[in-house]
């Protein structure tokens, strides 16, 4: 992000709304002098503060961020809202210096340009992992690397890029190297995974991700097979991972409390409806 564009947008809507900065100021909780180094590009608002300022001045967070076109009817409130959750991110990584999120951002967006998510053609698959990176930080996983790894768990595997050749620091590409499964047995892969702390914890939040809307675009065979995998490989490997790794051992509890539920509740609904699912659902 470039702190002084942002800053000289910050001050365009400051005066369109005929506030000084001490009124802007005093409206979002800060104090002047951090409102005039905003506008002078020489620090950036945090990711809450940028909230509060688009609100206040009846814009956008991307076009605060990034000059992109838009007013608040752009942002309808949607679950797969990519321009939402990136700006988000973006604004969140920043102000925390978070180096290796802010280049997995753009990295990964443009690796996955042109790839939807199954099941439905509307909708990018960039969302998916945009999706897991808000859910990790929503549950208090804040580790840039970790983020940045949840950012492109799936750039090797789904776009032809080698592990090796990840513009990320070791520790990134090892935990993408760790989580593209590349002709090893799925007992092998799941070990190497609990071998991984980082690999671990992205591979828990996909899994969570994908039980949610798997309903949404696969078919009831594929349901039932992705099922058997959760419970044969994930849920032990989740109550591995809290054993091991006890800076994620509450995420992990939240995690199987969703996973559980979700795939219990799939069950039982195809238990009692035996067509439910025969034809995949093309919301």
């Amino acid at each position: 992000m470039d702190n002084r564009s942002t800053g000289r947008r910050i001050e365009e809507k400051r005066k369109k709304a005929q506030l000084t900065q001490l009124q802007l100021a005093e409206k979002i909780h800060v104090t002047p002098q951090a409102v005039s180094s905003w506008e002078r590009g020489l620090t950036a608002p945090e990711s809450g503060k940028l909230h509060e300022l688009a609100d206040l001045l009846k814009t956008t967070e991307a076009f605060l961020l990034e000059g992109e076109d838009g007013d608040v009817s752009d942002y309808p409130g949607k679950i797969f809202d990519e321009k939402r959750m990136y700006t988000y991110l973006k604004g969140y990584a920043t102000s925390t210096h978070m180096t290796e999120t802010l280049k997995a951002l753009p990295y990964a967006r443009q690796k996955h340009q042109g790839q939807y998510r199954r099941g439905n053609g509307r909708i990018p698959y960039f969302t998916h992992p945009l999706g897991m990176a808000c859910h990790a930080l929503a549950m208090g996983i804040t580790e840039d690397e970790t983020i940045a790894i949840i950012l492109l768990h799936d750039v090797c595997e789904d776009c032809g890029v080698r592990p090796e050749d990840l513009p990320f620091s070791d520790t990134v590409r090892e935990g993408v190297r760790t989580l593209t499964k590349t002709g090893m047995t799925t007992e092998a892969y799941y070990a190497a995974i609990a071998g991984n702390p980082r690999a671990a914890i992205t591979k828990l939040i996909d899994r969570c991700s994908n039980v949610s809307g798997m309903a949404f675009g696969f078919d009831r065979d594929h349901i039932t097979s992705y099922i058997a995998e959760t419970r044969t490989y994930v849920l032990p490997l989740l109550r591995k991972s809290r054993e091991r790794y006890p800076q994620y051992s509450n995420q992990a509890h939240l995690l199987e409390y969703q996973i559980c539920s979700l795939i219990d509740s799939i069950e039982e609904i195809m238990k009692q409806y035996p067509v439910f699912l025969e034809v995949p659902n093309r919301f």
